[in-house]
């Protein structure tokens, strides 16, 4: 079964532009904040990741824009392995519009609703040097459990 990560963020004035809708260079922000969170919560923080050695470098990105997501919005990033192998990883995601803010959470259940944003990322494992690399064996068991196949 997926795992999801949640994550709240208000949208800022200074993320939108004269129509109060928040500029498209901004989804790409709201991606990341997601992918970061969902990593710290697995217990493979983005900096400890670093720490070891290893990077995971964007090599694409897909975002499709549903609805205007507007200025004091209270969003809902989720974020999800969408593909895992042993060099490379594909996160999916979606946005939402909510109105009570909550605290990041992982979780087997999807948010129910019509998503204002939807998305993915591709990741490349590297080592310091950039080259391609097999990621480290108990990152790679994590995230294939969490997409829903077992190591």
């Amino acid at each position: 079964m997926k795992t999801f990560c949640r994550l709240t963020y208000r949208v800022p004035f200074s993320e939108t532009d004269a129509m109060g809708i928040v500029h498209h260079a901004n989804h790409p922000k709201y991606l990341e904040r997601g992918r970061v969170e969902f990593l710290r919560l697995t217990d493979f923080s983005y900096v400890d990741i670093v720490k070891s050695g290893f990077h995971f470098p964007l090599t694409e990105m897909n975002v499709s824009y549903k609805k205007p997501i507007l200025f004091d919005d209270v969003i809902l990033i989720e974020t999800a392995v969408a593909e895992v192998s042993k060099v490379r990883m594909t996160f999916s995601y979606k946005i939402f519009s909510i109105s009570a803010l909550r605290e990041p959470q992982l979780s087997t259940e999807a948010f129910d609703g019509r998503p204002l944003a939807v998305g993915e990322t591709f990741h490349c494992c590297t080592n310091e040097s950039g080259r391609p690399v097999e990621m480290p064996a108990a990152l790679y068991d994590c995230m294939l459990k969490l997409w829903g196949e077992q190591p």
